[in-house]
């Protein structure tokens, strides 16, 4: 099967491109280093689509999640909407953080809505630890304070790889449902990830995020991880 994907040579798009193409074609949408030379936002031409036999979306933009919104919804939806247009099975793959009230958590929701219009699919994955480039980070900025262990909706690479060769399969024997559904993986539970967050004086989450929102006027930083705190992230006492 001719799959293709954008976001290809993102954390998550790149993991995913190397376990489909061991049994696949796999066709990549983007500005660098793609088969395909497009960007978020731009219909793709018949041409350009007749090369597939489904995509998956998994591009976005996350320079400023605020001012990116339209971008990322909009783009999804012209990129459902072309596929339909095509008669092309259309993936999105969204994010747990849809049911957040962070500004890339609306986004997502928005996105979600926009391919449901399109007869097209949703699939909401949590972070996957693989592709987490904080991971591995154990650095902390004063050893005498305590680790804040805080709860991330993870999801494991085998359980979301095993998804998308199951879905692949059903729009190969044209067996997807008649109607758009979003499809939650089934790892999606909170779980304390492997990592936990370090911080470096003993504040209660409401300050921290407090700091950040301040900081948010003046930091494009912050700004971009004071979404991802409320996108991802809770802590023990706010699960209970």
């Amino acid at each position: 099967m001719r799959v293709g994907i954008t976001g290809g040579s993102g954390r998550v798009g790149k993991l995913l491109v190397a376990n489909l193409l061991r049994n696949h074609k796999v066709v990549t949408f983007g500005r660098q280093n793609s088969d395909i030379e497009w960007a978020l936002g731009v219909r793709p031409s018949p041409n350009q689509l007749s090369q597939v036999d489904v995509l998956i979306h998994l591009g976005w933009s996350l320079q400023e999640r605020n001012a990116d919104f339209h971008l990322n919804v909009g783009g999804t939806a012209t990129l459902a909407s072309a596929a339909r247009d095509f008669g092309i099975p259309f993936l999105f793959v969204s994010s747990v953080a849809a049911s957040s009230k962070s500004s890339y958590g609306l986004a997502k929701l928005k996105a979600e809505d926009a391919v449901a219009k399109e007869k097209g699919f949703n699939l909401r994955i949590g972070l996957i630890p693989e592709a987490n480039r904080y991971a591995a980070n154990s650095k902390k900025f004063f050893g005498i304070y305590p680790q804040i262990p805080c709860l991330i909706n993870i999801t494991n690479i085998d359980d979301f790889e095993d998804f998308i060769e199951k879905w692949l399969g059903a729009a190969y024997r044209e067996s997807l449902p008649a109607k758009p559904v979003t499809l939650v993986s089934s790892a999606a539970t909170p779980r304390e990830v492997l990592c936990r967050a370090r911080i470096s004086i003993p504040l209660p989450l409401f300050l921290i995020r407090g700091a950040l929102f301040i900081s948010s006027f003046v930091s494009l930083g912050a700004r971009n991880l004071q979404d991802s705190l409320l996108s991802v992230t809770t802590t023990p006492w706010e699960q209970k």
